[in-house]
């Protein structure tokens, strides 16, 4: 089936602004179970093409599929099926700070109805452990955590619907080394268990590569590499050359 096949799909996508071209004829493809880290430099369209992926925003061409369906931003509002394949970790976590962590991780399953609040505080609490919280934790506000502690409560939130699908937005950042490691493995662990795909923005590359399957570069508005992150290091182009050894430097 082609959902099976490729969670995501993306087809001759041109994203322009104005006279400003971001991306030119660009193919991408993430199959099942398979993490792609998506990387380039300031102005290259990392979470542009994110928000292509997620139907929040469309190309001026192309075509956007996740699951084998194509997805538009007009749409977005009746392809709740969809959005509930998938999980978004946000940069900074993006919890609502009036909520406590067990109400925040409860949001998907409000919008998706259908549950007691028992059964909704269950599953939460279950999610709440898989990420390695304590209960205690659930009633506290999102300003009384430490980032690694936001970083794990907003992953919480994020697979509490058991999504087949994850897009990750810069998911160590801010976090020391020692958080960053422990916060990969439990990426790791949550792939296994729940057998996800995901698409990963970083710039943080060589902190990921446990997770990592493959690497796509964006550069001159398209790919310019697509492959395991080894054979990607050794493309012969300026930007490459720059930025794995500027990323290779800074994870020392």
């Amino acid at each position: 089936m082609a959902d099976q096949a490729f969670p995501v799909r993306l087809t001759g996508i041109w994203t322009q602004f104005g006279d400003k071209v971001i991306h030119r004829d660009l193919d991408l493809d993430v199959g099942p179970g398979e993490v792609v880290a998506l990387v380039g430099g300031s102005g290259s369209g990392k979470t542009t093409l994110l928000r292509h992926m997620m139907g929040l925003t469309e190309p001026a061409r192309g075509t956007v599929e996740i699951f084998g369906e194509q997805i538009q931003s007009s749409r977005f509002l009746r392809q709740r099926h969809l959005r509930e394949r998938w999980g978004v970790l946000f940069q900074f976590g993006a919890l609502f700070s009036a909520l406590s962590v067990l109400e925040n991780i409860m949001v998907p399953l409000h919008e998706r109805g259908g549950m007691t609040l028992g059964e909704m505080r269950d599953i939460a609490y279950l999610k709440l452990a898989q990420v390695g919280l304590n209960p205690t934790d659930a009633d506290k506000r999102p300003s009384e955590l430490s980032g690694g502690m936001v970083k794990r409560a907003a992953l919480a939130r994020a697979i509490v619907l058991d999504p087949e699908l994850l897009f990750l937005d810069e998911p160590t950042s801010g976090l020391d080394p020692v958080a960053a490691s422990e916060f990969v493995e439990l990426i790791l662990s949550m792939r296994h268990l729940l057998r996800l795909a995901a698409v990963v923005v970083t710039h943080e590359i060589f902190r990921l590569e446990p997770m990592i399957d493959r690497v796509a570069v964006l550069a001159d508005q398209r790919l310019i590499a697509n492959g395991p992150l080894e054979a990607v290091r050794q493309v012969d182009h300026p930007f490459i050359h720059q930025y794995f050894q500027t990323d290779r430097t800074s994870a020392t």
